[in-house]
């Protein structure tokens, strides 16, 4: 057993203390997180080697959003990672939001000009975090390989996205640089610069991330356009048979249907990750109200998001 001091200076130095402890709304602070919680048990877990070697089966890449649910997902992922002794080799993984890079959670960001794409090598039935929509392609057929996503209500999103990373600085993405207007951006100019994220994500060209590249900067997109030819390309890769589509607010509960746990124990093969219904929750308080007239120039901010997330939810019925 590791000795409980070690493991807390080892767990500073890993994650940062600013995973540790959360603001609440007020600006009272919350103890350690669920993420703190798995890298514990990582830390725990020991550094022995892989307990499978097969990689060259099914794969997963997971395209994240913010706000969605994804931190959630990230944890039960992690768990089932920590429990397989998956360790990835940090040559082969990216820092996720500019943290260092993860232990058992491989993350390939941006795309490599030549070779194979980074994290190829997780072993069979591995989730695999990505930024871009092409990862699979990279595989060049070397092994089978879908896609997955979690969406959640546009409007929904943006609310939340604005209170927790403008209006709370949370994570100190966009209050912490140099020339930032958050925390006194309005809403509706976060989601000018910020919003329609995921028709940016799927509606661009394979192998051009431009639509979507900007996120985490203070301007964002407020000078990237979009059009409906990349609603109905975003359309068209969300509604392909190679993508795993997940919904937040069906993900650990759902009347008459499998739930997201559901699908992706089914997916991947592991029945354990049921467990983890009825335990999902958002653990953040930093809800907004827009006002009437606010929520009427969301609505056509977000026009284009509104639009795919409408298309697929009547698709889904």
């Amino acid at each position: 057993m590791v000795p409980l001091a070690a493991v807390f200076i080892a767990l500073l130095i890993r994650c940062g203390f600013s995973t540790l402890v959360t603001k609440r709304a007020g600006g009272a602070e919350a103890s350690f997180d669920s993420r703190a919680a798995w890298y514990v048990k990582a830390l725990q877990h020991g550094d022995g080697e892989n307990v499978s070697t097969d990689n060259t089966g099914p794969i997963v890449a997971w395209l994240p959003f913010s706000k969605v649910g994804s931190t959630t997902l990230r944890d039960i992922l992690m768990e089932r990672a920590v429990s397989h002794n998956w360790k990835v080799p940090e040559s082969d993984t990216d820092g996720f939001r500019g943290s260092t890079p993860a232990t058992y959670l491989c993350h390939a960001k941006g795309i490599k000009s030549d070779g194979p794409p980074k994290c190829s090598q997780e072993p069979t039935g591995s989730v695999i975090l990505t930024d871009h929509y092409g990862w699979c392609e990279e595989l060049k057929g070397a092994r089978e390989c879908q896609y997955m996503t979690m969406l959640r209500d546009p409007v929904e999103q943006t609310i939340s996205a604005y209170g927790y990373f403008c209006r709370d600085c949370q994570e100190g993405l966009f209050c912490n640089v140099k020339g930032s207007d958050c925390p006194n951006m309005t809403i509706i100019e976060w989601a000018r610069r910020h919003g329609n994220l995921y028709t940016r994500k799927f509606g661009g060209e394979l192998g051009d991330l431009s639509l979507f590249d900007g996120y985490y900067v203070n301007d964002g997109w407020s000078k990237k356009d979009l059009d409906e030819s990349a609603v109905d390309l975003a359309l068209q890769r969300l509604q392909a048979e190679n993508m795993m589509l997940l919904w937040t607010d069906s993900l650990d509960k759902a009347d008459g249907e499998k739930t997201g746990l559901e699908k992706l124990a089914e997916a991947i093969d592991e029945p354990e990750i049921e467990k983890h219904m009825g335990m999902v929750k958002n653990t953040h308080s930093n809800h907004y109200e827009p006002t009437k007239r606010e929520m009427a120039l969301l609505k056509h901010l977000l026009r284009y998001d509104i639009q795919l997330y409408d298309k697929l939810r009547e698709n889904k019925k």
